[in-house]
């Protein structure tokens, strides 16, 4: 069984019901939701991330997500796409 949501809120209710879990950053970590770290669970599949913006001038939010993107994955390194 599984659930699909565009809704984090939604998901989020969901594994603190205790209905499943979910794959999150550790920034998504609520009251109620733990780590699974340590357990024998299936590697997950690398995956491209874009952050798209208007070209210019972006809104400071649009440039306060891009460093915090930035920062948050620092030190990993993207896979090149699959042809």
């Amino acid at each position: 069984m599984t659930l699909t949501s565009p809704s984090l809120a939604v998901l989020g209710l969901a594994v603190r019901a205790g209905l499943g879990v979910t794959v999150r950053t550790p920034l998504w970590l609520r009251r109620g939701v733990r780590l699974l770290s340590g357990r024998r669970l299936p590697a997950l599949p690398w995956t491209n991330l874009w952050l798209m913006t208007q070209t210019a001038p972006r809104p400071a939010p649009a440039e306060w997500m891009a460093a915090l993107l930035h920062e948050a994955l620092a030190g990993n390194r993207a896979r090149p796409a699959a042809t």
